[in-house]
Parts: structure tokens; sequence; C-alpha cells
């Protein structure tokens, strides 16, 4: 260690280190409240696969959890009752449209991996020359700040999006 370093260290006053000592505790503080938040959202992957869009919707098992709590679902989480529920849930509340005439997409089911719930559907169809709109309301009735992301993905598109709230992209 250099002179000046240890000259340094050495002329530490006590109330230098309070405030050194505060300070770092403020710091490890704010990181580990900064670290613990996670954001509520859902993210939605559109694949076109040979003659149709396969839809898989993603929540935050966490989430998953708070929209049964709400709903009063007494089944746990990984049950066949919890999952049709869940995918339900996010049929009601997703949706696409041509022309202000909505797309009728055909709901598939629900499985836990890891930390995420996720949910398909798939729509058959030639693949469209123009994308319909879309809307997610999903997670906004317990989360109004919930931001909801599309990703489309075609041999011609590959774009993501962030859903407004009430609004169709």
């Amino acid at each position: 260690m250099s002179a000046s370093r240890l000259a340094l260290v050495g002329s530490k006053s006590p109330a230098h280190g309070l405030i050194y000592g505060a300070l770092i505790s403020a710091l490890l503080c704010i990181s580990s409240a900064v670290s613990a938040h996670r954001g509520h959202g859902s993210w939605t992957e559109m694949n076109w696969v040979d003659d149709r869009f396969e839809i898989t919707h993603q929540i935050h098992l966490a989430d998953a959890i708070r929209l049964l709590q709400t709903r009063e679902v007494e089944a746990p989480i990984d049950s066949m009752e919890a999952l049709a529920l869940l995918a339900l849930y996010v049929e009601a509340r997703f949706a696409m449209h041509r022309d202000g005439t909505p797309i009728p997409l055909e709901t598939l089911g629900a499985e836990i991996d890891d930390d995420f719930v996720y949910i398909f559907q798939e729509w058959l169809t030639p693949l469209p020359e123009t994308m319909p709109t879309f809307t997610s309301d999903v997670l906004r009735d317990i989360e109004p700040t919930a931001q909801a992301f599309l990703h489309i993905e075609t041999p011609d598109i590959s774009e993501t999006f962030q859903l407004q709230p009430g609004a169709s992209d």
C-alpha cells in the first residue's frame, strides 16, 4: 500500500467514519430496494408457424397467484382448475381486431414453468398482408400500471410493441 493511501486511511476522524458508514448503509438499502422491485406486466409472443400464429402469453407467477386470490380461488396455482381460470382470464383480456371486427382465437391451455405462467392460444389464418389491431388488459385490473408487450415474428416481421391501456395497436 502506498504512503499516501496509508496517510489517508490513518487520518480519518470519527465523524468521517460515521458519514462514510451512513453513506454505505444508505447505498445498500437503496440497491436492495431497487433489486427487489419487479414490475408488473405481460409478455405476448406471436409466432407464425405453417398455417397459423402460435400465441404465448407470459405472466409472472406472483401476479398469477394474486389474480387467483382476488377472485377468491382456493385451488393451488398448479392445479388444472387454476390454470384453466388463468387461461380464461387472459382470453377475456387479450383481443385482436380487423376493421373493428374481433378475430376469434382458440385458447389451448396454460402451464407453469419456473417463475412464470404461460397461456397458449392460436389463430388459424393464412399469413395476413397486414397485422390486425391488438388490445391487452392483462393484469391491469389488479395493477393499473401493468405493462403489456407484444412481439410478432413472421417471415417478414420481427417487431415488439408496448400496448397502451385501453388502446389498440
